[in-house]
C-alpha cells in the first residue's frame, strides 16, 4: 500500500510538472499575445509566417508580421532596418534591459556614453527615465531556429557598450525566447529572469545576485559580496563563484530537480538542506524539475 501511494504521488508529481513547463513554453513563445487577438476578433494564419512555420532545417516563430518587417525605436519607425545612438552616462546608475526573440550583447568601452547599435525588425526602446536606463527590444518579432545546431539564431540583434569602470546601484535583466550576453560589469544588485532563452554572465561583480530561471538556461561567473538567491524550474543555472564554499551559508529545496554547491548535494522529491558555516553571506537555491550548480574557484 505505501508503494503504490508512493509511485502515485511520483505520477502526480510528473503530471504537474509536465503541465507547469506546458505552461511557461506556450507564456514564453507568446500564447497570450495570439489568445488577446483572438479574443478581440482578429484572424490569424497558424500555418502561415504569421505565427509558426515549419522547413527541413527548423521552425519559425512571428508575431505582428507587419510590425517586424520595420525596426522601430522609441515609437519612429527607421528609414531603414538599423539604429545607431549614444547617451551620456551623467547620473546613470540603474539600467532595465530585456530581450524577447533576438539576441542582446552588453561590451564594455573606454569611452563616457552608453551606445547601443540596433538591427532587425520590431519593436525597441532606447531613452532614460531619472537615473535609469531602459534597452530592451523584440517582443513581437521574428527569430529562426535550426533543430540540428540547436542554436537560436536571430536577424534581430541589440549590442549596448557601457563605459568602462561605471559601478550601476542596479540592474533588471528579462530574457524571453532570445539570448544575452554580458561581460565585467560591476553593480550591486543583479536581478535576472529567464524565460526559455539563455543568459550568460562573464566575470563579473555583484553585491548581490538574484536570478530566476523556468525553462531556458543561465549562467555566471565572478565575484558576488553578498547574498545569492536562484530558483530554477524546469531549466538549468550555473555559477562559478570566487571564493570558497565556506564564504556562505545554504538553504536548498528541491521538488524533482537536482542542486549541487560544492560538495552539498541535493536530489530527490521534496527534499530541504540548511548549512550554517557562521557566514556573512547566505545562498539561498530552489528547484522544481531543473537542476542548479554551484562552483567555487
Amino acid at each position: 500500500m505505501i508503494k503504490f501511494v508512493k509511485i502515485c504521488l511520483i505520477t502526480a508529481a510528473i503530471m504537474i510538472g509536465m503541465g507547469l513547463f506546458s505552461g511557461i513554453i506556450a507564456t514564453a513563445v507568446g500564447g497570450r499575445y495570439i489568445i488577446r487577438e483572438v479574443l478581440s476578433g482578429e484572424s490569424w494564419d497558424f500555418y502561415g509566417n504569421r505565427f509558426l512555420h515549419f522547413s527541413s532545417s527548423g521552425w519559425q516563430i512571428g508575431w505582428n508580421d507587419n510590425n517586424s518587417r520595420y525596426l522601430s525605436v522609441n515609437g519612429e519607425r527607421m528609414s531603414n532596418r538599423e539604429f545607431d545612438a549614444q547617451i551620456s552616462s551623467n547620473g546613470i546608475n540603474r539600467m532595465q534591459i530585456g530581450v524577447g526573440v533576438g539576441k542582446f550583447d552588453i561590451r564594455i568601452h573606454d569611452e563616457d556614453t552608453f551606445k547601443v547599435r540596433i538591427r532587425g525588425g520590431g519593436d525597441c526602446n532606447f531613452y532614460t527615465d531619472g537615473n535609469t536606463l531602459f534597452v530592451d527590444g523584440f517582443d513581437y518579432s521574428s527569430s529562426w531556429h535550426n533543430r540540428r545546431s540547436n542554436n537560436l539564431r536571430s536577424i534581430n540583434t541589440i549590442t549596448l557598450y557601457v563605459p568602462a569602470g561605471i559601478v550601476l546601484d542596479e540592474m533588471e535583466v528579462e530574457v524571453g525566447v532570445g539570448s544575452m550576453e554580458m561581460t565585467e560589469l560591476t553593480l550591486n544588485r543583479l536581478t535576472a529572469s529567464v524565460g526559455v532563452g539563455a543568459l550568460d554572465m562573464i566575470r563579473m561583480t555583484a553585491r548581490q545576485l538574484d536570478l530566476s530561471v523556468a525553462v531556458g538556461a543561465a549562467s555566471f561567473s565572478g565575484s558576488v559580496n553578498g547574498n545569492v538567491t536562484v530558483s530554477c524550474d524546469i531549466g538549468s543555472a550555473s555559477l562559478h563563484i570566487n571564493g570558497s564554499q565556506s564564504d556562505f551559508d545554504y538553504d536548498l529545496s528541491c521538488s524533482l530537480g537536482a542542486i549541487s554547491a560544492g560538495d552539498i548535494s541535493l536530489a530527490g522529491m521534496n527534499s530541504e538542506r540548511r548549512v550554517d558555516n557562521r557566514a556573512d553571506k547566505k545562498m539561498t537555491l530552489t528547484t522544481s524539475i531543473g537542476s542548479i550548480s554551484v562552483y567555487f574557484r
